[in-house]
């Protein structure tokens, strides 16, 4: 799957230059590539048999090009536009393979990259943002007593329970294993500790739907607010610090901090 994504470099700007998604220029783009074929097979067809029977050319010149040139029209007609739909599937392909690569495959939530890039792209320089860190607390004891595919089912779990407690407007990824990010956007302190109290209780509350009575959900949270242009290395290194801090603290619960510009440098 990746290899298609990166082999198809080639064809990607292609149609990025030429814009072949679009009809119209698909259209125009075939039309030169069959005439400027055709113009070159008639230049070789004629200095060909000037070259070897110049009586033929002479005698049959209209018929001979008229020939090359009906010829030519339909094969690289053919050719070209087999090319050009091939280049446009290839670039869908590749869009789709993209998609599925944005999405963790079993939560459905965006992947750590593409969350990590939606928190780099999508700031602005007129808003308070949230970083959370939120993880799963005693994860290791629910995979060893239980076995993964009971762990699976309790990431899931928790994913709906924590896609159910951010607004709209907001991103929620999985960092790795039980880990997950969430990216509240325009937010304020008081917000942002209201939106991750409601997480949190969300998740005790799965276990009313989880159906294991010995395993107890729940999660720790480090909630960074934070001011735009604040480095994002910076940014999880403190929405982890917290982390760690609600663990130590007894797991279950929402640490957080308010990071200035300052704490950029």
């Amino acid at each position: 799957m990746l290899y298609i994504i990166h082999m198809d470099k080639i064809f990607y700007e292609i149609l990025n230059k030429l814009n072949l998604l679009s009809s119209n220029n698909f259209l125009i783009v075939l039309i030169a590539c069959v005439l400027t074929t055709c113009t070159l097979a008639d230049i070789i067809t004629v200095h060909g048999f000037h070259t070897s029977s110049p009586e033929i050319m002479h005698n049959y010149s209209f018929e001979i090009r008229r020939q090359t040139f009906i010829t030519t029209v339909l094969l690289a007609t053919l050719f070209f536009t087999i090319t050009l739909l091939l280049v446009r599937h290839i670039e869908q392909l590749r869009k789709e393979l993209s998609e599925q690569v944005k999405f963790d495959t079993l939560t459905g939530v965006l992947s750590r990259e593409a969350f990590l890039n939606e928190v780099k792209n999508n700031e602005t320089s007129c808003e308070t943002n949230a970083f959370l860190l939120i993880d799963a607390d005693f994860f290791k004891r629910i995979n060893d007593t239980h076995g993964h595919q009971v762990g699976d089912k309790a990431l899931v779990i928790i994913t709906n329970a924590l896609k159910e407690g951010i607004r709209s407007s907001d991103y929620i990824g999985r960092i790795g294993g039980e880990e997950f990010g969430a990216y509240l956007k325009d937010t304020d302190k008081e917000r942002t500790l209201e939106i991750a109290e409601r997480l949190r209780l969300n998740v005790k509350q799965a276990n009313t739907i989880f159906g294991y009575p010995d395993i107890d959900l729940s999660v720790s949270i480090g909630a960074v607010v934070y001011e735009q242009n604040i480095q994002l290395p910076n940014l999880m290194k403190k929405a982890d610090e917290l982390l760690y801090k609600a663990k130590e603290n007894g797991r279950n619960r929402v640490e957080h901090l308010f990071l200035n510009q300052a704490l950029n440098n």
